[in-house]
């Protein structure tokens, strides 16, 4: 592995996803995990206008590794809530995964 490849590995786990700094632990899946959950987002749209993302829609980000991989229309629970998976991208050993919160839940 180079050096740089490294260095980011070593980040993702001692500041991005650190309790400490960033991260929170959840249980997603059955699977206490250290991850980011993003819901205070707004969504940049045409005509200069941003749309908020409400509770009912979440950015996740975790360790790769922590998580099986699933695709867009899958589900995950995260604590007690079920969730459907609208998209998945893994880049640098982080998964961003983008929720909305299941119907009925």
């Amino acid at each position: 592995m180079s050096v740089f490849k490294d260095e980011v590995t070593s980040d993702i786990s001692s500041v991005f996803l650190n309790p400490d700094d960033f991260a929170e632990e959840r249980m997603i899946d059955g699977k206490l995990v250290a991850c980011i959950l993003a819901s205070d987002q707004t969504i940049p749209i045409t005509g200069g206008y941003r749309i908020a993302i409400t509770d009912a829609q979440q950015e996740l980000y975790v360790r790769s590794a922590d998580v099986p991989h699933k695709k867009a229309g899958g589900k995950m629970m995260i604590g007690t809530v079920a969730y459907d998976i609208d998209s998945w991208q893994e880049d640098m050993g982080i998964a961003h995964i983008r929720l909305s919160r299941a119907v009925g839940t």
